[in-house]
């Protein structure tokens, strides 16, 4: 199953260098064409076309064959996702070697989709790129998660995306009152440490921010209702919160 947390990392940027690719093909498309080639609705196509006009690429429609266009040689994928080749270096590198590459899916994910993000880069770049990934590499450092654990992370990773509840079915053999067998839960952060994934959200019979571990929940199911994600979450640090109630 391919990382949902990857698909919206990577989609946009993947679907403008495409789009680019197509305007410095020396063809022209209209927004009708581009939008079945790409698979999105024409108000996205024009979306697309306005942010890389912002970034400076001159796009231009061809009244004579009633399509857009670039005219000229120069290569403007890189500067219309705004990457110089150090920042694509870092993004590659970072991707590589991250915590997230203890799970199967994730990785196998996120080098596919680096490869596709990598396709319209100068030559040079991409070897640049393949050089340093090749020199590095995560071992002992990386944790090994059971895969139960990945599971449960992909399917949380999931409903963040989506901004959807979930009910958790604890596997709590022996817990207080305040522990719960199922908890309806916004999910809000996951974190990762070398012995467990951890659960930040709201839980709605707690009616406040909880705190559990990822390998303590025994199924995950993905409910209809919607939430928001707080505007401050990501100012806020969560160590040691005494508003946080832990259910680990």
């Amino acid at each position: 199953m391919s990382s949902p947390m990857s698909t919206v990392m990577i989609a946009k940027q993947a679907r403008t260098i495409r789009l680019l690719a197509c305007l410095q093909s020396g063809t022209a498309f209209n927004a009708k064409e581009l939008s079945q080639r790409f698979n999105v609705s024409r108000r996205t196509i024009y979306r697309d076309l306005r942010l890389i006009r912002r970034a400076g690429v001159p796009i231009a429609f061809d009244s004579s064959h009633c399509g857009y266009r670039i005219d000229g040689g120069q290569d403007y994928v890189p500067a219309a996702l705004g990457l110089t080749d150090e920042d694509l270096a870092k993004l590659a590198l970072t991707s590589h070697l991250s915590i997230l590459c203890a799970m199967p899916q994730f990785r196998i994910s996120v080098r596919e989709s680096l490869a596709r993000l990598m396709l319209n880069f100068p030559r040079r770049v991409r070897e640049t790129v393949a050089t340093l990934i090749n020199c590095c590499e995560v071992d002992s450092l990386v944790p090994q998660y059971p895969p139960s654990v990945l599971d449960r992370v992909e399917q949380l990773l999931e409903a963040m995306v989506r901004r959807h509840l979930v009910r958790l079915d604890m596997s709590w053999k022996v817990a207080p009152p305040s522990h719960p067998r199922r908890i309806q839960i916004a999910a809000y952060r996951l974190i990762a440490d070398r012995r467990d994934w951890w659960l930040l959200g709201r839980s709605w019979q707690h009616e406040r921010l909880v705190r559990l571990k990822v390998s303590d929940v025994e199924s995950v199911t993905l409910l209809s209702q919607t939430y928001r994600m707080p505007s401050n979450l990501r100012s806020r640090s969560f160590h040691d919160d005494p508003r946080i109630l832990d259910l680990a």
